[in-house]
């Protein structure tokens, strides 16, 4: 199926990203595995899959003889109960016409199917590059507050000896506070585009790359 090739194409690339190298608990396999088992959308092309292969069943079992089973009772009384077997000479192609409709109905299903997994699995593996992307960005916020407070503990001591300037402790706050702003508003772009990207059912699986 056309969806195996792309998740093993973009997974591969996924897997070269340091981000997913970094985060052993994330497996993305599991992740595409629960999407494609669980997206209404797969669920629905599955049921009309099954519909279509029973529909060419049934057209095949018009090929077949019909039983026919009659009660009769004569003149005297006498209850009899005929067997027989009932099959048209000729239908004017109407059996082969059925039966080229039910299996183009089955080959537009499974077409479906495969177009709709496709597609999902395109999209979810979009969606996860792009949640990794920013994660990562988020990460790296993460680490530069940190230096900022590690940087923020040497001014003190470098101002309690007189080495340096009260301002420049003022201009260290003023980055804290941006910097603190510049997270929060990353994690509210992050929380907003992994909801946008219609995966919610997903989000225990994908807490590993968090």
């Amino acid at each position: 199926m056309k969806y195996l090739y792309l998740i093993l194409i973009l997974s591969i690339s996924l897997l070269h990203c340091d981000e997913v190298q970094n985060k052993s608990n994330y497996n993305i396999d599991e992740l595409i595995n629960f999407t494609i088992n669980s997206h209404p959308s797969i669920k629905a092309s599955k049921q009309a899959l099954i519909a279509s292969k029973a529909g060419v069943k049934s057209a095949m079992w018009n090929y077949f003889p019909t039983p026919k089973i009659s009660a009769q009772q004569t003149k005297d009384n006498v209850n009899g109960v005929t067997i027989s077997l009932e099959q048209p000479l000729w239908t004017g192609g109407k059996l082969s016409s059925a039966m080229d409709m039910a299996k183009a109905n089955r080959t537009d299903s499974e077409a479906a199917l495969e177009e709709n997994a496709y597609n999902l699995v395109e999209s979810l593996l979009n969606a996860l590059r792009t949640h990794i992307t920013a994660q990562g960005n988020l990460d790296a916020l993460y680490e530069g507050q940190k230096q900022l407070l590690i940087l923020e503990g040497m001014l003190s001591r470098r101002i309690a000896a007189g080495v340096s300037a009260k301002a420049d402790m003022d201009l260290l706050k003023a980055r804290l506070y941006q910097m603190e702003t510049d997270i929060s508003l990353a994690k509210i772009k992050n929380k907003h585009r992994f909801r946008k990207s219609n995966y919610l059912r997903a989000k225990d699986l994908m807490e590993g790359c968090r």
